[in-house]
Order: structure tokens, then C-alpha cells, then sequence
């Protein structure tokens, strides 16, 4: 059945998972706590469109995934690393209507080597994501419980990194007689390590 292969597939990749070790001013909690704390960064014009001119558009997701895992090797100096992709499940027809966010997690797991360039890593990068892709219809959350994935304690249960981006600005609401504006409430919590959100502003 293709339920399944979907569950093979990523109970193959999912085998003795890797626990991501960032530098950190204290020691680790035994326990998961939320509160978290957000660093913006912003390129400016000329930066950001020498940047993306250099990327075709259909690799710059996965560029994006290889820069994060660039990022996690340099500050962890581990080399197989699990990286959250979030991902949009609305590619059936009985869903392109309804309201709410459908949503399943896509663990990528790499192995870097210091031999390869960031080119390469680019092209393995876009080849797992097409590949994890063909077997995202399989409940992340049922597949942690499946294949019996316990958390350490303070850690999420499968990765502890994820990374999100945005290729357009959320839109403010039209609505008539009212006004609306997009309101930060400037509370800030964290599933994970470390979340990385991109955007692509005009």
C-alpha cells in the first residue's frame, strides 16, 4: 500500500536520529519552555537583488535549505543534521476550498561533507526536498508516534532546528467600512532551538 512505502521511507531516514548541539550561555533545560526572543536582519535593496538576481527562482528554496544547514554545521561543527521544512498540504481537490491551515512538517535530513560546494549541497538539497515531497502525505505527528521517536528531555522529538520562508508579504485584509492594520504582538515563543523565518518583501 502506498501508506506504507510513505512510512518506509522515512522510517529509513529517520533511523538513529542526530540531537542538534548549538552553543548556548547556559545549560540545557530538562524540560520544553516556550518563551523565546526574535533577531531580525534585513537586506537592503541593492544586497537583496544582487543576491536573488544570482539564484534562478526554482533553486532558491533550496539554496535557502543549504545555507541553514551551512549555518547549523558552522555553529554546532556536527555534520548530520535534521532540519524542519513546514509545508502546505492543500494538493488534494477536497481541500482547495476548506478553512484552516493545513499543514504537515517535512524532516530533512543531510549528510554535509567539507568537500562539496555550496553548489552541490544546493542540488542534494533540491533533489531530497522533491524526494521527501513525494512522501509528505504521511502525518508527521503519526509518524513520531509509529516509529516510537521519544523526545529527550527539553528537546522536540525529531528536530530541533526549522525553517520557514515566505515568498510574499502577508496581505492586510480589505474590509469595508473597516480598518485594519497587521499588529505585532511582540510576545514571542519558540517550538524549537532555533526558527529561521525568510521573507520577500517588494
Amino acid at each position: 500500500p502506498l501508506a506504507q512505502t510513505h512510512r518506509d521511507y522515512w522510517a529509513e531516514r529517520l533511523r538513529t536520529l542526530p540531537q542538534l548541539e548549538l552553543p548556548t550561555d547556559g545549560p540545557r533545560r530538562h524540560t520544553l519552555s516556550r518563551p523565546g526572543a526574535r533577531v531580525e536582519m534585513r537586506l537592503d535593496g541593492a544586497q537583496a537583488v544582487a543576491w536573488l538576481a544570482a539564484i534562478p527562482p526554482g533553486h532558491r528554496y533550496a539554496t535557502l535549505v543549504a545555507a541553514t544547514l551551512v549555518l547549523l554545521h558552522l555553529e554546532s561543527g556536527q555534520s548530520d543534521l535534521v532540519l524542519g521544512l513546514p509545508i502546505a498540504n492543500r494538493d488534494r481537490t477536497e481541500l482547495q476550498d476548506q478553512v484552516g491551515l493545513h499543514l504537515n512538517m517535512l524532516p530533512l535530513r543531510r549528510q554535509l561533507h567539507s568537500e562539496a560546494s555550496l553548489e552541490q549541497l544546493r542540488g542534494d538539497c533540491a533533489d531530497s526536498i522533491v524526494e521527501a515531497m513525494e512522501h509528505a502525505d504521511y502525518p508527521f505527528a503519526r509518524l513520531a508516534e509509529e516509529l516510537g521517536v521519544s523526545a529527550a528531555p527539553g528537546r522536540h522529538p525529531v528536530f530541533d532546528a526549522m525553517l520557514i520562508y515566505h515568498q510574499h508579504e502577508v496581505p492586510v485584509p480589505k474590509l469595508e467600512g473597516v480598518d485594519v492594520e497587521i499588529h505585532d504582538p511582540q510576545s514571542y515563543t519558540s517550538r524549537f532551538d532555533l526558527d529561521i523565518e525568510v521573507w520577500t518583501t517588494e
